[in-house]
């Protein structure tokens, strides 16, 4: 699990990883020191899952039994902000998002082709998000923009071996 940070098109340092995330021992980490978040600043949080023991689709959502990948950000100064969600609109694909159960439920994943199909045009797909607090001035608080792809993916520095 990673929450990355870009700015103006560049991946900033991540703002949290955990390479062995355990859902049982989920926990509140404390920033070593503050990070500066500007206007169009974007997030993304990347999780890796090994479902490679389950016999059917693992479907993302809010339950303990679906897949999540959420980062929580605690900010200030306050805003009147409730909550913030996107989700990619699989725009790509040549079928309506009121059958995407029933793909999902059809579709063979032991094949790695169809899982690259897949992997590519959600990637591809716009994103669709949604917003909604009390400062919102737009009429729609919905939005859906075309995610950049990052030219210069951050490198950890070189341990000083000294």
């Amino acid at each position: 699990m990673k929450t990355r940070h870009f700015r103006n098109g560049v991946e900033l340092k991540p703002l949290a990883e955990d390479p062995h995330f355990d859902f049982n021992f989920q926990q509140i980490r404390a920033l070593p020191k503050e990070i500066a978040v500007h206007p169009g600043d974007s997030f993304e949080v990347d999780c890796i899952y090994d479902s490679s023991k389950l016999t059917g689709p693992t479907i993302g959502g809010l339950s303990t039994h679906d897949e999540m990948c959420l980062s929580f950000i605690y900010y200030y100064p306050v805003m009147k902000l409730s909550s913030c969600i996107s989700t990619p609109n699989y725009n790509n694909f040549p079928f309506a998002m009121k059958d995407l159960k029933h793909v999902i439920d059809t579709t063979d994943w032991t094949n790695g082709t169809v899982v690259d199909y897949f992997v590519e045009n959600i990637e591809k797909s716009d994103v669709f998000q949604y917003c909604v607090g009390e400062h919102l001035k737009s009429p729609d608080p919905q939005q859906t923009f075309s995610p950049f792809k990052n030219e210069h993916p951050y490198v950890p520095p070189t341990p000083d071996c000294s």
